[in-house]
């Protein structure tokens, strides 16, 4: 990634790109935590398989580094497990500038 100093000039300054990391490893490396991932890749389902970790933490923290990094490929993804309560039903809705609003809805299965 080049970073461009705009304030006085200076040539990029050029950072070295974080590892590609099965999903495993980021789990294992980042346990409980928000990530977000550069260059996601998934699998036919897509579900991600690997990854370059570039951001980690709280999720609103992570959110915000989507645009201050300018990543043309990305995901934030959560690395522990989420308990939902029985029947229980949610919404995520995600907003793209690129594409507008995306929205899936998932249900916890019943027991």
């Amino acid at each position: 990634m080049h970073l461009a100093n705009k304030r006085n000039g200076r040539k990029p300054v050029t950072q070295k790109q974080p590892p590609m990391l099965s999903w495993k490893k980021i789990c294992e490396q980042y346990p409980s935590t928000w990530v977000l991932l550069a260059e996601p890749k998934t699998n036919k389902w897509q579900k991600v398989t690997r990854g370059r970790v570039v951001a980690h933490g709280q999720r609103d923290e992570t959110c915000r580094m989507i645009s201050a990094l300018g990543l043309k490929s990305s995901a934030i993804l959560y690395t522990g497990s989420i308990k939902l309560p029985p029947k229980t039903a949610f919404m995520l809705s995600i907003y793209c500038p690129s594409y507008g609003s995306v929205r899936a809805i998932a249900a916890s299965p019943s027991t």
